[in-house]
């Protein structure tokens, strides 16, 4: 999972510069690194703690996707005023905000860029 597709999605989704509305890899990679360091810690005496930290960095990076697809079918309702455009954005919004992990969330970002790329979104 690369860095860069988490920052890429949240700067088209707001069309904004990096760091601007959690748009930044550290975001990312500081998610992945909470993961790293929880999976690793299970069975040990920080295993709460790591929890902790890692439910809270991905409670905040869904936070931060959760607000660009909220942007993205404001722009696509009020630009294209396409359906088909919504429900798709609709349908991966609702697959990003319910992933259990960050490889499914990287996944779903990866398809949203194929779906704005067939909207001219």
């Amino acid at each position: 999972m690369d860095n860069t597709t988490y920052e890429f999605f949240i700067r088209r989704a707001w069309e904004c510069d990096r760091f601007e509305k959690g748009a930044n890899t550290d975001t990312w990679e500081s998610l992945l690194y909470k993961k790293y360091n929880f999976d690793n810690s299970i069975g040990t005496a920080s295993e709460t703690k790591n929890k902790a930290e890692y439910d809270k960095k991905f409670a905040e990076v869904k936070q931060y996707i959760d607000n660009a697809y909220n942007n993205l079918l404001y722009r696509a309702t009020k630009i294209n005023n396409n359906d088909d455009l919504v429900d798709a954005l609709l349908d991966l919004k609702s697959r990003a905000i319910n992933s259990d992990n960050p490889a499914d969330l990287y996944q779903f970002l990866k398809d949203s860029f194929e779906t704005l790329n067939n909207h001219n979104l």
